[in-house]
């Protein structure tokens, strides 16, 4: 299931190639995640990989339970929930977004111990998927990151075999880049880095 919106992309919606230009996968976060996760199913399927703030490894991510409380609480009752703070500040250091994401009725306040275990167990897998061979990669990280292990996502980036990768790091921003004050910033990098790649597209 964590490859499933994906995989429904690349079979039932726009199909770049019919137009005759590349496949430029972009995952952000847990979407970052399932990108790598399905990376077997669908390399040959895109021409490029773009990965923001990608899940390589998650923070523990409740103030009031630790992981081995959670669990215990998973081998009891694995559809038991807790709460999950994530707060606007942690995502973003662009205040103006901070109210549109408090009030944003889609986000979720609870998490699974099923859940959490599952993600963990998926982001063990990722971070021991570093043949990249023959698809370039661009990932881009924040400096100041709140949600997601930065140190995984620099340990599994020197691991990695790629013949094309670039890693950069926005100093001072937080998660969400495609969120931050300077957001053009990083649209404008990711479209050059693409450009460069494929200049007919």
């Amino acid at each position: 299931m964590l490859t499933a919106g994906i995989r429904c992309a690349l079979d039932r919606g726009v199909l770049p190639r019919s137009l005759g230009v590349p496949v430029i996968l972009l995952g952000h976060s847990n979407g970052g995640c399932a990108s790598l996760f399905g990376l077997p199913e669908f390399a040959d399927r895109i021409q490029g990989l773009v990965l923001s703030s990608p899940l390589i490894r998650m923070l523990w991510v409740s103030q009031w339970l630790g992981p081995l409380p959670a669990f215990v609480i998973s081998r009891i009752d694995p559809g038991a929930y807790w709460p999950l703070k994530l707060m606007p500040e942690a995502l973003t250091s662009n205040a103006e977004v901070w109210p549109q994401y408090a009030a944003d009725p889609l986000r979720f306040h609870k998490i699974s111990a099923r859940f959490y275990f599952a993600m963990r167990s998926a982001c063990a897998t990722v971070a021991a998927r570093t043949d990249l061979r023959g698809l370039p990669l661009l990932l881009l990280s924040a400096g100041e990151e709140r949600i997601v292990n930065l140190g995984a996502m620099r340990d599994w980036y020197s691991r990695l075999r790629a013949d094309d990768k670039t890693h950069l790091i926005h100093p001072g921003r937080r998660h969400e880049l495609f969120n931050e004050v300077d957001w053009q910033r990083t649209v404008d990098e990711t479209v050059a880095w693409i450009d460069a790649r494929f200049p007919a597209s």
